[in-house]
């Protein structure tokens, strides 16, 4: 897909771009092209096409891309078909997460990013990523060779929170989005020519920040896919709950609380979430009540199903389902 096509405002290295204007699943479609072509391919699916709505801003400079982004909630995939159908270098991107939350799993790691946070997606691998309404992200796509002479090692840190209250981590938001405004004001990169470094010597500091001052168990990465499969299998059991996960993985509820807390949540919160996603499922594949919903997902108590959806999904239950009725 060639960008210039896609194009509705650009100069020099710097690039806009909106589905304002589009409909329905042209809309879709576009936005897919546009960010696969911009980052790597992949396939996003909005919770809902027809309010879906979403901008982005791309400045090449230094052998990177930073790219800010607005958007309406959706899904992001990056399959195994995706990575084969990857051209070039392989590539690392650095997600920046700036307003409203989301999950982004990858390498058996899920974590939850609020504003400030920061994490790293291996292109050369599938991820996923879930965000709900107004959400904003800053993304930096550096080739992987490049980042690696600055982090040996860094497909360890794929999907590894870097907290956003980090003082490295605050300095790396104000210089990515400092860039973005800078080339949307002038068509000049000259001044930016060292950028590259400057943000990668940043991101290094951030990344060796977190990793003094996060006690992370040493097997943590060994008993987190353990955990998962464990969740995985028993979502819908109203008893799974951290004491649950402690046994079956033979060790103590403050140590699981430390494996889930060196991603940045709580085995309560991912429990949660999983939760919430088979509830997704069945409200778009089933007509089920909603009460039997919350009872198949695990949730007692409808109060608590209705208010965590919401949450999560930004609408309520009955809501989600009407939409989704309403787009076949």
């Amino acid at each position: 897909m060639a960008m210039e096509g896609l194009s509705e405002a650009a100069h020099g290295g710097y690039g806009e771009w909106t589905t304002h204007g589009r409909s329905g699943r042209l809309k879709v479609d576009f936005w897919n092209d546009l960010t696969s072509s911009v980052f790597t391919p992949l396939t996003i699916e909005p919770d809902d096409s027809d309010i879906f709505d979403a901008r982005l801003t791309k400045a090449d400079i230094a052998g990177m891309a930073v790219s800010r982004i607005w958007s309406a909630g959706s899904s992001v995939q990056h399959s195994r078909r995706h990575v084969a159908l990857a051209k070039g270098e392989p590539c690392y991107l650095l997600h920046l997460q700036i307003g409203g939350t989301s999950v982004n799993e990858q390498a058996g790691r899920s974590i939850v990013m609020r504003p400030g946070d920061l994490t790293i997606v291996d292109s050369s691998r599938p991820y996923s990523l879930v965000f709900g309404a107004h959400t904003r992200f800053v993304v930096c796509r550096v080739a992987a060779t490049r980042l690696n002479q600055f982090i040996g090692g860094a497909e360890d840190l794929v999907s590894t929170l870097i907290d956003g209250s980090l003082p490295a981590t605050r300095l790396l938001r104000q210089m990515l989005v400092g860039i973005s405004r800078e080339c949307q004001r002038t068509s000049s990169t000259e001044w930016a020519a060292q950028s590259d470094t400057v943000v990668l010597s940043m991101l290094t500091l951030a990344a060796r920040s977190i990793a003094a001052e996060t006690c992370i168990p040493p097997d943590s990465h060994h008993l987190l896919p353990r955990a998962i499969g464990i969740i995985d299998d028993r979502v819908c059991d109203p008893d799974l709950g951290i004491g649950m996960l402690a046994s079956e993985l033979g060790v103590s509820e403050r140590y699981v609380q430390r494996v889930f807390g060196a991603q940045g949540t709580t085995p309560t919160e991912f429990i949660m979430r999983r939760r919430i996603g088979k509830a997704v499922e069945l409200l778009k594949a089933t007509d089920l009540r909603i009460t039997d919903v919350a009872m198949e997902t695990g949730f007692g108590d409808l109060t608590n199903f209705g208010r965590s959806f919401r949450r999560i999904m930004g609408s309520t239950p009955s809501q989600f389902r009407r939409n989704r009725f309403a787009l076949q």
